[in-house]
């Protein structure tokens, strides 16, 4: 068995038309925490009973999908640059290469399993 190369599940995201409309509907709809959010990504994150998950509208470039039935995982590493060498030798699509997010504070990344379900990996900026 190979060694883990993309680090620990973060969260899941939902892509959302309606960043407000979204807010209102998972937190006091369906009454989850809101723990997190950003305007200008127009991303929220919430605690669904200890399991942390977002919605974002998918901003120009964003390489999702689009709105309706879209979740995506998200991992955290350490070493971001580590992590997309390893999946590269393991064969593994890249999406988008790493870049700073300053709006997350984050290096992000993107890669797909074979069935095209994209991926965000994210290492935190010291």
């Amino acid at each position: 068995m190979a060694e883990p190369v993309v680090g620990k599940f973060l969260m899941s995201t939902v892509h959302v038309s309606d960043h407000d409309q979204a807010r209102k509907f998972y937190s006091e709809t369906l009454g989850f925490k809101l723990v997190d959010k950003n305007e200008g990504m127009k991303l929220s994150v919430y605690d669904a009973g200890g399991i942390t998950f977002g919605t974002h509208v998918p901003w120009e470039g964003d390489t999702g999908r689009g709105i309706g039935g879209v979740t995506g995982l998200i991992f955290q590493t350490d070493d971001i640059d580590r992590t997309f060498e390893t999946l590269k030798e393991r064969g593994v699509r890249i999406g988008e290469e790493p870049s700073k997010r300053d709006a997350l504070n984050v290096f992000m990344g993107t890669f797909y399993d074979p069935d095209d379900n994209e991926f965000v990996v994210w290492q935190p900026i010291a």
